[in-house]
């Protein structure tokens, strides 16, 4: 196949991975700036709309997007890293997908997402609608991000996907932990936070190990398992 060809059918397949992230992003944003928290984002920026918010938030995240796309479709396999992965793969990782996804999940929900439901009313959605939405920004954005862009990176800089995995674990660990100022909660040494932020970067570990070997379309599988925490806060609402 001519090189020029190939490139082309890279950057198609880059931009498929980077419209599935901004698609799974989109209702994540509308729910945060219009939905529930639409308040804290005008306290942040008074002179501004919620629609104007809106726009730039979606503008810089598709640039984000766009560049973790194209790093992972161009460098992944390069750097020993898998890539989207394929069929035979997912097949592969399929008692990880059925099982560990979703008991990880509900025992994450179990051990913290209550109690963080509690204290931050609307992080986790009360509505089954908004629920699906936020397991897919888990499963479709965070993976082209966090894996298939940030960890290819840090895996052409160590050229070691192990180290790159634990770099991208803390990164992303350390980043939520900042992110919990924009609810208002703010990080003590309580054995509760602490085990909170130990369970982040284990689970952060285990989606770049199923990443590593298994590859794009597996680990967004897995995290859409994860994120069954969501729905299941949804139903134990409703008893």
């Amino acid at each position: 196949m001519p090189e020029r060809q190939i490139l082309w059918q890279a950057l198609g397949t880059a931009a498929l991975v980077a419209m599935a992230a901004v698609v799974g992003i989109a209702p994540y944003v509308y729910y945060l700036s219009r939905v529930r928290f639409a308040h804290l984002i005008g306290q942040q920026a008074p002179w501004r709309s919620p629609v104007e918010l809106m726009r730039a938030e979606l503008l810089s995240i598709g640039l984000v997007v766009l560049v973790a796309a194209l790093v992972g479709t161009l460098a992944a396999r390069r750097y020993g890293l898998v890539g989207i992965g394929d069929r035979a793969l997912v097949r592969q990782a399929r008692s990880l997908l059925l099982f560990a996804a979703p008991a990880l999940g509900v025992l994450s929900y179990l051990l913290f997402g209550r109690a963080l439901a509690a204290r931050v009313p609307g992080i986790y959605p009360s509505s089954l609608g908004w629920a699906l939405g936020h397991a897919l920004k888990g499963a479709l954005f965070d993976e082209v991000v966090a894996r298939y862009g940030m960890m290819t990176i840090l895996c052409g800089v160590v050229r070691n996907h192990h180290l790159a995995n634990g770099l991208q674990a803390v990164f992303f660990t350390v980043q939520a932990v900042l992110g919990l100022s924009f609810f208002g909660v703010r990080p003590d040494l309580s054995s509760f936070f602490v085990a909170n932020v130990a369970a982040t970067f284990l689970t952060h570990m285990v989606l770049g190990a199923v990443f590593a070997k298994y590859g794009l379309a597996a680990v967004m599988l897995f995290h859409l398992g994860v994120g069954i925490q969501y729905p299941l806060h949804v139903a134990m609402a409703i008893r």
